[in-house]
């Protein structure tokens, strides 16, 4: 994700909050239109169409960083782990650092 400056993000962003978000169509949509936008701004040519697809995968590639994997990290810690997963986790502890801390 391009950590830009404030000064750098959109200025209508504050704007968003007026927008109605109630479903995960509306997001869709909302979504599109933003990318739609930035093709229609730009040169339509392949760069610009994949560009605006690729932005908005980046984009859900941090959600899923830095929102929901914490959020299911949090959710494993509560209720517990399956053995198979701590299991495999060892594996690839030891096949990759020889062994566990405190062996």
């Amino acid at each position: 994700m391009p950590y830009i400056k404030n000064s750098r993000r959109p200025i209508n962003s504050t704007e968003f909050d007026s927008v109605k978000l109630e479903t995960k169509g509306d997001l869709t949509a909302a979504i599109f239109d933003l990318q739609l936008r930035f093709i229609d701004k730009h040169e339509l040519n392949y760069q610009n169409i994949s560009d605006s697809i690729a932005a908005a995968s980046d984009a859900a590639d941090e959600i899923k960083r830095r929102i929901r994997d914490p959020y299911e990290e949090g959710c494993i810690v509560a209720n517990g782990d399956f053995d198979t997963v701590k299991k495999i986790r060892t594996k690839i502890v030891k096949k990759f650092y020889g062994k566990l801390v405190g062996e």
